[in-house]
C-alpha cells in the first residue's frame, strides 16, 4: 500500500524504484518473491522495480533475474591500488572480506 501511495501523484515520466538487500525481508525466499512480485504488480508498467538481494527468483516469476558476481580478491586488490598510495596485503584483505 505504501508504494502505491508513494505513485498515486506520480506524473507518469519513467520512474523507477530500487529496493536493497530485499532478501533481509524473510529468511524463506518464496516469501521474499511472493513480497517482489506484489510490488512489481502494484507499481504498474511504468514503474520499474529493481531490487539487490541474495535470493533466486523462480522461473515462472513475473520479474526478470540478472545475476551479479562479486569481486575477486585480485579485482578488490587493483580498485585498491587504482586508489591508494600504499596498499598492504592484509589491507586488501580486510577489505575484499568487509564487502563480500
Amino acid at each position: 500500500h505504501k508504494l502505491k501511495d508513494l505513485t498515486a501523484n506520480w506524473s507518469g515520466t519513467p520512474l523507477v524504484v530500487f529496493v536493497d538487500d530485499i532478501h533481509k525481508i524473510a529468511d524463506d525466499e518464496d516469501i521474499v518473491c511472493d513480497v517482489i512480485n506484489d510490488f512489481a504488480s502494484v507499481l504498474g508498467n511504468n514503474v520499474h522495480l529493481v531490487t539487490a538481494g541474495q535470493i533466486s527468483i523462480p522461473s515462472d516469476s513475473i520479474v526478470e533475474e540478472f545475476r551479479l558476481n562479486l569481486y575477486t580478491r585480485d579485482e578488490t586488490q587493483v580498485f585498491l591500488e587504482a586508489s591508494f598510495d600504499e596498499v598492504t596485503e592484509d589491507h586488501v584483505h580486510d577489505v575484499h572480506t568487509a564487502v563480500e
